[in-house]
Parts: structure tokens; C-alpha cells; sequence
């Protein structure tokens, strides 16, 4: 499977748990991940999921993506 990612300002596992729901709603639950080890905090999702979908989703609980 292909994936795009997002650089986030999701800093730590707490803050996944705030972002889950909303990811799971838009993305698909195991569909994402979030690299809390990448200085840029990268979250990757299938290539086939709409870039604006995510980054609507994460705005929406108070979070941020932009495309890496």
C-alpha cells in the first residue's frame, strides 16, 4: 500500500489519543500512524484517502497537517 504523509504538531502519545476518534472516523482505524520519533511528527495515511479529509478532521479536535 502507498502513503502520503503530513507534517503535524502531534507531540506526544497523549495527544494521539485525542486525535484517534477523529482519525478513525476519516482515515479508518489501523489506517494511520503517527511518528512521535520524526522531528516533524509525520503522520502517514493511504495514498488514497483525501488529503483535505485529514487535515479537516485533525483541525476539527485542535490539532494541524500540512502535506510533507
Amino acid at each position: 500500500m502507498t502513503y502520503k504523509q503530513f507534517k503535524t504538531n502531534i507531540k506526544c502519545a497523549a495527544c494521539v489519543e485525542k486525535v484517534r476518534s477523529a482519525l478513525d472516523s476519516s482515515v479508518g482505524q489501523d489506517q494511520w500512524s503517527v511518528d512521535l520519533q520524526s522531528p516533524a511528527r509525520l503522520l502517514s495515511i493511504p495514498e488514497t484517502v483525501a488529503s483535505a479529509q485529514v487535515v479537516s478532521a485533525l483541525e476539527a479536535v485542535g490539532y494541524q497537517a500540512e502535506p510533507f
